[in-house]
């Protein structure tokens, strides 16, 4: 009789992703400048993907000399905005390169049309992204966001800058 050992199911919330997996997951993209410039946008922003998929390639290159942008978001009446760092204005760069985008189209365009890429897309492409670059506990367009809340912070100069990870507030006045 031999006993069946169930597979252990992890609980809490997702690891966190480190410095190196961004690493990892950036070399990866290297050579698909729209990935690699949403995958900076997203983990260096922290915009939610609705907000990211509907920026126009104008919204970027007219906005580059002030190194900040304002996205208007129409669906709530709301503005955001958010600060250019070089590495985001050197990923556009070599998207604009590649592409032939005109000041109207989407930032990141389907390759099938010329509509913006959807959410469930950019989540096949995310999970992906981690998983061939080896990360473990790769999980999906949140995690761009976690990245982003974990690492990242703009400093009042817009250039960005890694911070340590926190867990919670109590851990910042001991």
């Amino acid at each position: 009789m031999s006993v069946e050992t169930k597979k252990q199911i992890p609980i809490g919330p997702p690891r966190a992703h480190t410095i190196s997996d961004v690493a990892r997951v950036r070399e990866l993209l290297s050579d698909k400048p729209r990935d690699l410039l949403l995958f900076d946008i997203a983990t260096r922003t922290g915009l939610q993907m609705k907000t990211i998929l509907s920026l126009r390639v104008g919204d970027l290159t007219q906005a580059g000399a002030q190194s900040r942008v304002v996205v208007d978001d129409r669906s709530r009446e709301r503005n955001f905005s958010f600060g250019i760092d070089r590495v985001i204005l050197h990923g556009l760069e070599l998207h604009l390169k590649s592409n032939n985008l005109s000041d109207d189209d989407y930032l990141f365009k389907s390759k099938k049309g010329r509509w913006a890429l959807d959410i469930s897309t950019v989540s096949r492409l995310v999970k992906s992204w981690f998983r061939y670059a080896g990360v473990s506990n790769p999980g999906g367009i949140l995690a761009l966001r976690r990245i982003s809340s974990e690492h990242f912070q703009i400093s009042s100069n817009d250039t960005t800058v890694p911070k340590p990870y926190v867990k919670n507030k109590r851990s910042l006045n001991e």
